[in-house]
This record gives structure tokens, C-alpha cells and sequence, in this order.
């Protein structure tokens, strides 16, 4: 119930503030994309540790921007809905070319990709039906895990000779919570959906 409640507040906080989508916690979430074909073009050269520094810098971009949006009371449907897209293109981009060079293994990378499928496509069906439900405390949680997994994966050689490479076991426990969050977020929307309608 304190989830949907926040879930409420959050969506009337957007609607004070939807003429102002230019604010600094949008900003950084569009930056965010942009570093997508930075990263690309780094990795694709082989310039590894580039490539590393451009991930995290844009996995700090997530941190930063959902404190300044809660700070600065900036929140917007438009970042509510681009902050979570945003980091989802950034960690398949990012699983799919190390599962690619085989520093990844493509069985998590799979159930990553088809998770984060089935969240865009939950979440454009929501947009349609006018709701909009923010992200939960499971969810950072399991984006953190995928971007401590993920930068292991970058020295994945170093792990090789481990007898499960540590780099795999945290994408798979990443994998694993992520799954929960989307149990945990197909719960919410049912709570949220029962609430709104209770206030209609």
C-alpha cells in the first residue's frame, strides 16, 4: 500500500511538473543514451577500458539523476519513463557485445534481454492506458548487481581458470533478483490499478 501511495504521489508530482522536461536529471538521462554508441565504438575497437569507463560514467549518470529529480523535485513522467529505458538499452547494449567477444555467457545475457523486452513492452502498454508506474527499491538493487556483473565481465579472462568465473556468478544472482523485480513490478500494477480506481 506505501508502494502505490508513493506510486501516486509521484505521478501527481509529474503532472506539476510536466512543461519542464528540460531540467538537469532529464539532461543526464538523455546523456546517458548518447554514451550508448560511445560505448559501442570504444568496445568495437578494442579499447576495453574506455569502454569500461564510458559504462560506468553512465551507470553514475543513473545515480545522479534520480537525486537530483528527488532533490530538486523535478520529477517527470518523461524521466520516469526514460530513466529505466535509458538503463535498460545501456546494459543489453553492453551484455550483448561482451556475451558477443566471449567475456559474457549468452545464457544470462538471455534472460536479461528477454526480461528487459518484456518490461518495454509491459510499460508501452501502461503508457497507452495513461499510467505510469515508477521504479522500485528491487529494481535499483538489481541494477546495481548488473553493473558490478557487468564490469567483472570486462576482466573475464582473469576469472577463466576460477571453477565458476566470478564475473558469471554475480550475472547470474543479477539475473535471478532481476527476475524478481519483475514479479515485484507486475505486483505493483495490479496494486496501483486497484488504487487509482478506489480514488476514481
Amino acid at each position: 500500500m506505501l508502494e502505490t501511495t508513493s506510486a501516486l504521489k509521484e505521478q501527481n508530482t509529474c503532472k506539476r511538473n510536466s512543461e519542464n522536461i528540460w531540467n538537469l536529471a532529464n539532461i543526464l538521462t538523455l546523456f546517458r543514451v548518447v554514451l550508448i554508441p560511445a560505448f559501442i565504438i570504444a568496445y568495437k575497437n578494442e579499447k576495453y577500458i574506455i569502454a569500461l569507463a564510458v559504462f560506468l560514467v553512465a551507470s553514475l549518470t543513473d545515480w545522479l539523476d534520480g537525486q537530483i529529480a528527488r532533490k530538486r523535485n523535478t520529477i517527470t513522467k518523461f524521466g520516469i519513463i526514460m530513466d529505466p529505458l535509458a538503463d535498460k538499452l545501456l546494459c543489453v547494449t553492453v551484455l550483448v557485445c561482451l556475451a558477443s567477444s566471449g567475456q559474457a555467457n549468452w545464457i544470462p545475457v538471455s534472460f536479461v534481454i528477454a526480461k528487459e523486452a518484456l518490461m518495454l513492452i509491459g510499460s508501452a502498454l501502461l503508457i497507452r492506458k495513461g499510467m505510469v508506474v515508477p521504479s522500485q527499491t528491487i529494481g535499483k538493487i538489481a541494477q546495481w548487481l548488473m553493473i558490478i556483473a557487468i564490469s567483472l565481465s570486462f576482466f573475464h579472462d582473469f576469472f577463466a581458470n576460477w571453477i565458476v568465473p566470478l564475473d558469471t556468478i554475480l550475472l547470474w544472482i543479477a539475473v535471478v533478483v532481476t527476475s524478481s523485480a519483475l514479479i515485484f513490478y507486475a505486483g505493483n500494477i495490479v496494486k496501483t490499478k486497484k488504487d487509482i480506481a478506489s480514488h476514481v
